[in-house]
């Protein structure tokens, strides 16, 4: 169902829409969790620190055909608020082929040096053979990935955060009966928790597209929308290739990270792994958030109502307030019952490394909340080349602590290098947020002007 998000209370509007995004969320961590949990309780941990390893390397892929396809759907946004139908459905129908040519060149070059890179991040032996083989599936059905965020962003655009979570509960529940059959009844090991995964993801990608045409007439192309756009391909890599470049380099200082972390032994990087785990479900919220805001300040710059944009954003502050210190104190205080849920034996070396990282890391979770706020209201506006800049100091900051300390300082500073890279990254966010309201202030002031 498609909703205009331009006219009533903005922390409603935000809210309604992020709930949706909330629950799909949820349901695709847990799922996440489901494999996790599998892979560590049924295989080994050594099976688990193997997934484990390739979180890095599958944030900077993934990560950025997450970016192109999120990027590119706020200018669908804009085109919606601002009653474009005609660029609206030109501009999904040239998405599509952009997302599709972005996928099948990153598939390629991923399968090519998928062993180069484990090699040069020093991946232990003990576990590089599973590491290399469960990449090897991702990486070959990139695309199925890639449909599920494409059908997903679009009807997001449209103001239907609703459709999406119904197909993403589908593909979870099908996922953990697969990978169960997979690992259990086929004996497949990690390959088993991959081909899930594909699976899912190609079946939840399928139903979008079909929901897509049956639903939404708004964007069905008709026969003139279906030609090849130059104007429209460059805006759509404008929006779309800074954000994914931001995604990817992020995923380069959690790269490094992963590095120093893979020297320091197999129970290290299961422990990082399950705090990661943990720690990525109270983010998953807070971004979802984030994502509804974008959404309703690209449909508001579109209708040029920017004071709409600034209340929007004073009520997604107050409102992540409340769920980061409620975040804190769950992972201070349970996190590590929560993490007994993944291991297969609940070593106590292990657990003690992961209270560690919650102890240094939950009370960080604010300044994580805020690049979740900002960076997608600076991108919602308009402005994703800017929003890009703060991925940057994020990979200085994580970067210079795992290349200068974690050799040194050990696990420590490995916890330390997220919080140091979150709090960076804000320190331009802040300042970027009033300088683009205010660059739209004046270009709402300038277009009242033309038209009285």
């Amino acid at each position: 169902m498609v909703k205009q998000m331009t006219e009533g209370r903005p922390l409603k509007l935000i809210f309604g829409f992020s709930v949706p995004l909330i629950l799909g969320n949820v349901i695709q961590q847990m799922y996440s969790w489901a494999d996790t949990m599998m892979v560590g309780k049924l295989i080994s941990n050594e099976a688990l620190a193997a997934v484990g390893a390739t979180g890095a390397i599958t944030f900077l892929i993934l990560g950025f055909v997450n970016g192109v396809t999120e990027g590119s759907c706020i200018l669908l946004a804009r085109y919606f608020g601002a009653g474009d139908n005609k660029n609206l459905r030109k501009c999904a129908v040239n998405l599509v082929v952009v997302c599709c040519s972005v996928v099948a060149v990153l598939t390629a070059v991923a399968l090519r040096f998928n062993r180069e890179i484990l090699d040069i991040m020093k991946t232990p032996d003990n576990i590089i053979a599973d590491t290399e083989a469960y990449l090897q599936i991702i990486y070959a059905g990139m695309f199925t990935l890639m449909l599920y965020n494409l059908g997903a962003g679009i009807l997001r655009a449209l103001g239907d955060s609703r459709s999406p979570l119904y197909f993403l509960v589908i593909a979870s529940i099908l996922n953990i009966v697969l990978n169960y059959v997979f690992i259990v009844y086929f004996s497949m090991g990690v390959r088993g928790a991959a081909y899930g995964t594909i699976v899912a993801q190609l079946v939840s990608g399928i139903l979008c597209f079909v929901f897509i045409f049956a639903k939404c007439r708004i964007i069905r192309p008709e026969r003139p929308d279906l030609k090849l756009q130059g104007n429209l391909v460059i805006k759509i890599c404008m929006m779309g290739i800074p954000m994914a470049l931001q995604y990817s380099i992020t995923a380069i200082g959690s790269i490094f990270l992963q590095t120093a972390i893979n020297n320091l032994g197999s129970d290290t990087i299961a422990a990082f792994t399950v705090g990661e785990k943990v720690l990525n479900f109270s983010w998953a919220v807070l971004n979802c958030i984030g994502v509804a805001l974008a959404n309703f300040c690209s449909q508001n710059v579109g209708a040029m109502k920017i004071d709409r944009v600034k209340s929007g954003v004073k009520a997604t502050l107050r409102m992540i307030f409340v769920l980061t210190v409620v975040f804190a104190l769950i992972l201070l205080f349970f996190g590590k019952y929560i993490a007994m849920l993944f291991l297969e034996n609940n070593s106590e070396n292990v657990l003690e490394i992961i209270e560690m990282f919650f102890r240094i890391q939950a009370p960080c979770l604010f300044a994580l909340s805020m690049i979740g706020v900002f960076r997608n209201v600076i991108q919602g506006t308009g402005y994703s080349l800017q929003a890009m800049l703060a991925g940057i100091f994020e990979l200085v900051g994580r970067s210079t602590i795992a290349l200068g300390f974690v050799g040194k300082y050990g696990f420590v500073a490995a916890c330390v290098a997220s919080p140091c890279a979150w709090i960076l990254a804000d320190c331009l966010l802040i300042p970027m947020y009033f300088y683009v309201m205010r660059k739209l202030s004046a270009k709402a002031d300038y277009e009242k002007t033309l038209s009285a």
